[in-house]
């Protein structure tokens, strides 16, 4: 059932603006809230849908969780859906407050189950909360799950990012070139991300907690298209795939529900050319990280920290491309030394032990 209202957070982001755009184009679904950290032309997109609820949380005292129990008071909770596209770690903060009022999330915000693992899909699951994925490779997962059974391997499509053919001269990159995805339009950590494959591990994470996965299921396969978002492999040997034009706009009107119609280019079959391949050597490098970041809820939360304060440090140009690699790798190797606990089995729990490793990693990289 189309929920008639809905809830956008990081709206003046990638997604949110591909969200945006497919409530234009659908009129079905009235915004009856925007959130963001700080941008004016919040202020633009809420008179043209005529939306009252306005959070710029830098520039106002109001805090996130009475701003969502208004809007909850005022349409409820069972009359809303919110997309989460927050980025980073911040953006479980939004996840359990959206949890804690039942309403039903559209999660872009992958580091709500990378970080937020089983404590979290456990306390969305008490409060009645229904999650449902947006990342493209997982809303392809999500879809493909519902019409298959007996699946034994989930194989997740990576693009390769700007650098899938390089073969030297990584530690000469520079953020402009790592932040110009040839496929797609995001920002620049996730974009960043992808040109290490990060996006990957953290992709392979989330898709164990939310579909219940074993690790060695998860399979990673680098398809430069980007067309096939994601394939299942059956017990008996045969594979599905969901496949269409890399857009976004996609992945949302099916986690809002808005099957009937649609306004993204077609795919051509009679020029459709499909190519998959293993990742080259230095991305390869942080792929094979999987397995450790994989292993429990601790090193999932050690995995994304870590990588956020590197990838902000290359940003800021205090480390090489090569580095961010390097550091996350150390960080999962000295798991135990900077977080004895490794089952997390609280929200407090993971903050602490997500506040421990920021710590730890921007020592590494004062040191480096």
């Amino acid at each position: 059932m189309i929920k008639p209202y809905t809830i956008i957070l990081g709206a003046t982001g990638s997604i949110g603006e591909s969200a945006l755009d497919v409530l234009r184009q659908y009129k079905k679904i009235r915004v009856a809230g925007l959130v963001n950290y700080s941008n004016k032309e919040l202020l633009n997109i809420s008179k043209e849908f005529n939306c009252k609820n306005c959070l710029m949380r830098a520039e106002s005292d109001i805090t996130l969780n009475c701003f969502i129990s208004k809007i909850v008071d005022e349409y409820g909770s069972e009359n809303l859906t919110a997309l989460n596209a927050i980025s980073g770690f911040n953006g479980l903060e939004a996840s359990i407050i959206l949890a804690k009022y039942g309403i039903e999330t559209l999660l872009a915000n992958k580091e709500t189950i990378v970080a937020g693992g089983k404590v979290f899909l456990d306390y969305a699951k008490k409060q009645k909360c229904k999650i449902v994925p947006v990342d493209s490779e997982h809303s392809a997962i999500y879809s493909l799950k519902k019409a298959h059974k007996n699946i034994k391997n989930v194989i997740i499509t990576a693009s390769g990012g700007p650098f899938r053919d390089k073969t030297k001269g990584f530690d000469n990159i520079k953020v402009e070139d790592a932040i110009r995805h040839p496929n797609w339009k995001m920002g620049e950590k996730i974009s960043i991300d992808s040109a290490t494959l990060a996006n990957k591990v953290l992709e392979c994470i989330e898709a164990k907690y939310l579909f219940g996965l074993k690790n060695e299921s998860i399979k990673v396969v680098i398809h430069p298209q980007s067309i096939v978002h994601s394939l299942v492999e059956l017990k008996n040997g045969s594979i599905y795939a969901e496949i269409s034009t890399p857009d976004m706009r996609l992945a949302i009107s099916k986690a809002y529900g808005l099957l009937k119609e649609a306004f993204i280019k077609r795919l051509d079959f009679s020029s459709l050319n499909l190519d998959f391949y293993t990742p080259v050597a230095e991305q390869l490098k942080f792929l094979k990280l999987k397995d450790a970041a994989l292993t429990n809820s601790r090193n999932s939360i050690v995995f994304n920290a870590s990588n956020e304060i590197c990838v902000d440090a290359f940003r800021k140009k205090t480390i090489k491309f090569t580095q961010i690699q390097k550091i996350v790798e150390k960080c999962l190797f000295d798991a135990d030394k900077i977080y004895n606990n490794t089952k997390i089995s609280s929200f407090d729990e993971i903050y602490f032990c997500d506040e421990v490793v920021r710590k730890w990693t921007t020592n590494l990289i004062n040191h480096s």
